[in-house]
């Protein structure tokens, strides 16, 4: 699958410039996907994802200079330190606006009906301060499961 917007340095043959944002901590073949090509799936069919912060570090990737370069691709991000999100270790968050809020907008009852957002921004932020039941939420459970590109594999 080719991402929308943002591309790994595994998606290229092409050398990064020195100046690029994203920078490895240590030399690490890219022959093999790792756990950080999720967030560069991020586009049109999965228009949020997150990583949580040791999964980016274990990859051998700085998580600011992830967020940036994804931030220079048009994509929004939120880093959020252990304990400012539901995820215990801290997470990159990681969205498309058009993309979500074309999601949202196709499903304004389900938002309404569970008191959710359906701005973009504001729907994220609900999205990393809490975790949704799916038995008390099923609609916005699913919702949420496929903004996250559920199902796409």
């Amino acid at each position: 699958m080719v991402p929308s917007r943002a591309v790994h340095p595994a998606h290229t043959k092409e050398v990064l410039p020195s100046n690029d944002f994203l920078v490895r901590t240590r030399t690490q073949s890219v022959s093999r996907p790792n756990a950080v090509d999720d967030l560069y799936l991020v586009g049109e069919n999965k228009p949020l994802g997150y990583l949580p912060i040791p999964t980016i570090i274990a990859a051998q990737y700085k998580p600011e200079n992830v967020a940036a370069n994804l931030e220079s691709c048009g994509l929004r991000t939120r880093l959020c330190a252990a304990g400012d999100c539901s995820i215990e270790s801290g997470a990159l968050y990681v969205w498309d606006y058009e993309a979500l809020g074309k999601l949202l907008d196709g499903n304004r009852k389900v938002l309404d009906d569970a008191g959710w957002p359906s701005e973009p921004d504001a729907f994220v932020q609900q999205v990393i301060r809490e975790h949704v039941s799916k038995s008390h939420f099923p609609n916005l459970y699913s919702l949420i499961a496929r903004a996250f590109g559920d199902g796409l594999q």
